[in-house]
């Protein structure tokens, strides 16, 4: 039998989608099913649970894309990014990053940028006392933003206004996103 640290690090290799190991079958009774496929059984759970994660952590981009769209971002998102940590608030940091090489939202630029702004929403509503963060876009990010949730009309957005800064800060337990002006 495995000592626990071997076994926990083939269990977690293994729900993250890495070759099974001998050792799961040998340390886990299937009880007429596969180890293996009990364990796979484990990492769909994961896997629908990170991808509701991001469909609840990026509504501005799902609102840009469409639900069946963004659902699918999340997937390949997931299948390249295993969380860092057992805290899920930290999951989805790098989105933005993720998006800004992610060949099927090419055509819409700004997206990363729209991503990493909710990733900064997200985080400073969770901080505990006051926080601020900036976001300097080479889009109108903020205009995306507003449009996004339903302040200004999509169509009111022009994307030659081109760079805009944005500014996010939590003071007295509310998030208030502000135009800062024009990104250096």
């Amino acid at each position: 039998m495995p000592d626990l640290a071997t076994l926990q690090k083939a269990m977690k290799a293994e729900i993250l989608g890495a070759e099974p190991e001998a050792v799961i079958g040998l340390a886990i009774n299937g009880h007429g099913l596969d180890p293996h496929a009990r364990l796979r059984i484990h990492a769909n759970t994961l896997r629908l649970g990170l991808i509701d994660t991001l469909m609840d952590r990026y509504p501005s981009c799902r609102a840009f894309v469409g639900d069946e769209f963004w659902r699918a971002v999340a997937r390949a998102y997931v299948k390249v990014h295993a969380p860092q940590s057992a805290v899920l608030h930290d999951y989805g940091a790098s989105m933005g990053d993720f998006l800004g090489g992610f060949g099927p939202v090419q055509t819409l630029p700004y997206l990363a940028d729209l991503a990493r702004l909710e990733w900064l929403i997200h985080d400073i509503q969770n901080r505990a006392g006051d926080a601020e963060a900036r976001l300097a876009s080479a889009y109108p990010v903020f205009d995306l933003w507003r449009a996004a949730n339903g302040y200004i009309a999509p169509e009111a957005v022009d994307l030659a206004v081109g760079r805009q800064q944005v500014l996010v800060a939590g003071r007295s337990g509310e998030v208030h996103v502000e135009l800062e002006g024009e990104a250096a």
